[in-house]
Protein backbone atom coordinates (compact mmCIF):
# COMPACT_ATOMS: atom_id res chain seq x y z
CA UNK A 1 0.00 0.00 0.00
CA UNK A 2 2.82 2.36 0.85
CA UNK A 3 4.41 1.77 -2.57
CA UNK A 4 1.10 2.45 -4.36
CA UNK A 5 0.63 5.65 -2.39
CA UNK A 6 4.16 6.74 -3.21
CA UNK A 7 3.59 6.18 -6.95
CA UNK A 8 0.32 8.13 -6.81
CA UNK A 9 2.02 11.01 -4.99
CA UNK A 10 4.86 11.03 -7.51
CA UNK A 11 2.39 11.23 -10.41
CA UNK A 12 0.52 14.07 -8.71
CA UNK A 13 3.80 15.90 -8.12
CA UNK A 14 4.65 15.54 -11.82
CA UNK A 15 1.33 17.15 -12.74
CA UNK A 16 1.79 19.98 -10.28
CA UNK A 17 5.33 20.61 -11.50
CA UNK A 18 4.20 20.91 -15.13
CA UNK A 19 1.48 23.35 -14.12
CA UNK A 20 3.80 25.41 -11.93
CA UNK A 21 6.24 25.93 -14.78
CA UNK A 22 3.71 28.06 -16.60
CA UNK A 23 2.13 29.48 -13.47
CA UNK A 24 5.42 31.28 -12.82
CA UNK A 25 5.15 33.25 -16.06
CA UNK A 26 7.47 31.28 -18.34
CA UNK A 27 7.10 32.19 -21.98
CA UNK A 28 8.46 30.95 -25.28
CA UNK A 29 11.77 32.71 -24.70
CA UNK A 30 12.37 30.46 -21.68
CA UNK A 31 11.29 27.30 -23.49
CA UNK A 32 13.48 28.12 -26.50
CA UNK A 33 16.46 28.88 -24.26
CA UNK A 34 16.08 25.54 -22.44
CA UNK A 35 15.82 23.46 -25.62
CA UNK A 36 18.15 20.41 -25.31
CA UNK A 37 21.29 20.55 -27.41
CA UNK A 38 20.40 17.11 -28.78
CA UNK A 39 17.52 18.61 -30.80
CA UNK A 40 19.79 21.04 -32.66
CA UNK A 41 23.34 19.81 -31.97
CA UNK A 42 24.99 22.57 -34.02
CA UNK A 43 23.24 25.35 -32.07
CA UNK A 44 24.58 25.95 -28.58
CA UNK A 45 22.75 27.26 -25.53
CA UNK A 46 24.71 30.51 -25.87
CA UNK A 47 23.65 30.76 -29.53
CA UNK A 48 20.01 30.66 -28.44
CA UNK A 49 20.53 33.15 -25.64
CA UNK A 50 22.26 35.56 -28.03
CA UNK A 51 19.39 35.27 -30.53
CA UNK A 52 16.84 36.01 -27.80
CA UNK A 53 18.83 39.02 -26.63
CA UNK A 54 19.17 40.39 -30.16
CA UNK A 55 15.52 40.01 -31.16
CA UNK A 56 14.29 41.52 -27.88
CA UNK A 57 16.47 44.55 -28.58
CA UNK A 58 15.16 44.97 -32.14
CA UNK A 59 18.39 43.72 -33.69
CA UNK A 60 18.92 41.07 -36.35
CA UNK A 61 18.90 37.82 -34.35
CA UNK A 62 21.57 36.09 -36.41
CA UNK A 63 24.56 34.17 -35.00
CA UNK A 64 27.05 31.59 -36.21
CA UNK A 65 26.58 28.01 -35.00
CA UNK A 66 29.36 25.55 -34.19
CA UNK A 67 29.71 24.73 -37.91
CA UNK A 68 30.32 28.45 -38.58
CA UNK A 69 26.98 28.74 -40.42
CA UNK A 70 24.44 31.46 -39.78
CA UNK A 71 21.26 30.63 -37.89
CA UNK A 72 18.52 33.18 -37.22
CA UNK A 73 15.63 33.63 -34.79
CA UNK A 74 13.05 35.11 -37.16
CA UNK A 75 10.10 35.51 -34.77
CA UNK A 76 9.53 35.34 -31.03
CA UNK A 77 6.30 36.01 -29.11
CA UNK A 78 4.97 34.87 -25.75
CA UNK A 79 3.97 31.47 -27.18
CA UNK A 80 5.55 31.18 -30.65
CA UNK A 81 9.02 31.06 -32.20
CA UNK A 82 10.40 30.57 -35.70
CA UNK A 83 14.06 29.63 -35.92
CA UNK A 84 15.95 29.39 -39.21
CA UNK A 85 18.45 26.56 -38.67
CA UNK A 86 20.05 26.76 -42.13
CA UNK A 87 19.45 28.22 -45.55
CA UNK A 88 17.13 25.31 -46.35
CA UNK A 89 15.62 24.39 -42.97
CA UNK A 90 13.68 26.03 -40.17
CA UNK A 91 11.89 25.17 -36.96
CA UNK A 92 8.59 26.48 -35.57
CA UNK A 93 7.60 26.17 -31.91
CA UNK A 94 4.15 26.81 -30.46
CA UNK A 95 2.91 26.47 -26.89
CA UNK A 96 -0.62 25.03 -27.07
CA UNK A 97 -3.13 24.82 -24.23
CA UNK A 98 -5.10 21.63 -23.64
CA UNK A 99 -8.90 21.72 -23.76
CA UNK A 100 -9.76 18.78 -21.54
CA UNK A 101 -8.37 16.58 -18.79
CA UNK A 102 -6.47 13.59 -20.01
CA UNK A 103 -3.79 11.11 -19.02
CA UNK A 104 -1.46 9.82 -21.71
CA UNK A 105 -1.65 6.02 -21.72
CA UNK A 106 1.71 4.47 -21.06
CA UNK A 107 3.24 7.82 -20.10
CA UNK A 108 3.85 8.98 -16.54
CA UNK A 109 3.38 12.61 -17.55
CA UNK A 110 0.06 14.15 -16.55
CA UNK A 111 -1.56 16.41 -19.10
CA UNK A 112 -4.15 18.17 -16.99
CA UNK A 113 -6.62 20.89 -17.87
CA UNK A 114 -4.91 24.20 -18.77
CA UNK A 115 -1.49 22.55 -19.05
CA UNK A 116 0.61 23.51 -22.03
CA UNK A 117 1.92 21.20 -24.74
CA UNK A 118 4.83 22.27 -26.92
CA UNK A 119 4.42 21.60 -30.64
CA UNK A 120 7.57 21.59 -32.78
CA UNK A 121 7.54 21.55 -36.59
CA UNK A 122 10.83 21.12 -38.44
CA UNK A 123 10.84 21.75 -42.19
CA UNK A 124 13.48 21.11 -44.85
CA UNK A 125 13.20 22.79 -48.27
CA UNK A 126 14.81 21.82 -51.58
CA UNK A 127 14.61 22.84 -55.23
CA UNK A 128 13.85 26.21 -56.81
CA UNK A 129 10.77 28.21 -57.80
CA UNK A 130 7.81 26.03 -58.86
CA UNK A 131 9.89 22.89 -58.33
CA UNK A 132 10.60 23.74 -54.70
CA UNK A 133 9.52 21.05 -52.24
CA UNK A 134 9.27 21.31 -48.47
CA UNK A 135 8.92 18.37 -46.10
CA UNK A 136 7.90 18.79 -42.46
CA UNK A 137 8.03 16.68 -39.32
CA UNK A 138 5.73 17.30 -36.34
CA UNK A 139 6.62 16.48 -32.73
CA UNK A 140 5.17 17.24 -29.31
CA UNK A 141 6.84 17.72 -25.95
CA UNK A 142 6.06 18.56 -22.35
CA UNK A 143 7.33 21.94 -21.09
CA UNK A 144 10.38 20.06 -19.81
CA UNK A 145 11.14 18.82 -23.36
CA UNK A 146 10.02 15.26 -22.71
CA UNK A 147 8.79 13.80 -25.98
CA UNK A 148 5.11 12.88 -26.21
CA UNK A 149 3.47 10.46 -28.70
CA UNK A 150 2.55 12.60 -31.70
CA UNK A 151 -0.37 10.37 -32.68
CA UNK A 152 -2.18 11.55 -29.55
CA UNK A 153 -2.35 15.10 -30.91
CA UNK A 154 -1.93 15.03 -34.68
CA UNK A 155 -2.85 12.91 -37.69
CA UNK A 156 -1.55 13.32 -41.23
CA UNK A 157 -4.47 13.67 -43.69
CA UNK A 158 -5.07 11.06 -46.35
CA UNK A 159 -4.92 11.96 -50.04
CA UNK A 160 -8.72 11.97 -50.26
CA UNK A 161 -8.89 14.73 -47.63
CA UNK A 162 -6.61 16.95 -49.72
CA UNK A 163 -8.55 16.66 -52.96
CA UNK A 164 -11.37 19.08 -53.67
CA UNK A 165 -13.53 16.58 -55.59
CA UNK A 166 -15.08 13.20 -55.04
CA UNK A 167 -12.90 10.34 -56.30
CA UNK A 168 -15.66 9.20 -58.66
CA UNK A 169 -15.75 12.64 -60.33
CA UNK A 170 -12.06 12.90 -61.19
CA UNK A 171 -10.91 13.34 -64.78
CA UNK A 172 -8.19 11.12 -66.18
CA UNK A 173 -5.52 13.75 -65.51
CA UNK A 174 -6.82 14.37 -61.99
CA UNK A 175 -6.72 10.63 -61.29
CA UNK A 176 -3.06 10.63 -62.38
CA UNK A 177 -2.38 13.42 -59.88
CA UNK A 178 -4.04 11.45 -57.08
CA UNK A 179 -2.09 8.29 -57.90
CA UNK A 180 1.16 10.27 -57.98
CA UNK A 181 0.30 11.73 -54.55
CA UNK A 182 -0.36 8.27 -53.14
CA UNK A 183 3.12 7.25 -54.26
CA UNK A 184 4.97 10.37 -53.09
CA UNK A 185 3.58 13.50 -51.52
CA UNK A 186 5.72 15.49 -49.06
CA UNK A 187 3.74 17.90 -46.91
CA UNK A 188 4.71 21.24 -45.46
CA UNK A 189 3.22 22.19 -42.10
CA UNK A 190 2.94 25.82 -41.02
CA UNK A 191 2.07 26.72 -37.44
CA UNK A 192 -0.10 29.73 -36.70
CA UNK A 193 1.45 32.32 -34.42
CA UNK A 194 -2.03 33.39 -33.30
CA UNK A 195 -3.83 30.15 -32.34
CA UNK A 196 -3.45 26.37 -32.08
CA UNK A 197 -4.03 25.68 -35.76
CA UNK A 198 -1.61 24.36 -38.31
CA UNK A 199 -1.88 24.38 -42.09
CA UNK A 200 -0.86 21.31 -44.09
CA UNK A 201 0.29 22.15 -47.61
CA UNK A 202 0.77 19.24 -50.06
CA UNK A 203 3.91 19.65 -52.16
CA UNK A 204 3.39 19.15 -55.88
CA UNK A 205 6.79 20.12 -57.25
CA UNK A 206 7.61 16.46 -58.01
CA UNK A 207 4.63 16.05 -60.35
CA UNK A 208 5.20 15.70 -64.08
CA UNK A 209 5.15 19.17 -65.71
CA UNK A 210 1.83 18.61 -67.51
CA UNK A 211 0.14 17.64 -64.23
CA UNK A 212 1.33 20.50 -62.00
CA UNK A 213 -1.37 22.97 -63.02
CA UNK A 214 -3.99 20.24 -62.71
CA UNK A 215 -2.69 19.43 -59.25
CA UNK A 216 -2.72 23.06 -58.13
CA UNK A 217 -6.39 23.36 -59.10
CA UNK A 218 -7.34 20.04 -57.56
CA UNK A 219 -5.36 19.83 -54.35
CA UNK A 220 -6.10 22.08 -51.42
CA UNK A 221 -4.46 23.04 -48.17
CA UNK A 222 -5.90 21.59 -45.00
CA UNK A 223 -6.11 23.47 -41.72
CA UNK A 224 -6.19 21.34 -38.60
CA UNK A 225 -6.10 21.93 -34.87
CA UNK A 226 -4.02 19.88 -32.49
CA UNK A 227 -6.36 18.10 -30.09
CA UNK A 228 -6.11 16.12 -26.89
Amino acid sequence: MRRIALIACSSLLACVTVGEIYADGRQMRDVFASMPDTIEPLVTHNNRLDCIDFIENDMEARVRNVADEYVRLEALTADYARFRTSGSAFMELKMMTSRRDSMLAGDSTCVAHADTILCMVTTVEAGIDSLRIADSRVAFFTPQWQRLPSERFFRWPGVEELVGKKMAELTAEESRVVEAMRYFCPMKVELSADDDTMTIIPQLGDLEPELRDVGRRLVRRKQVRASW
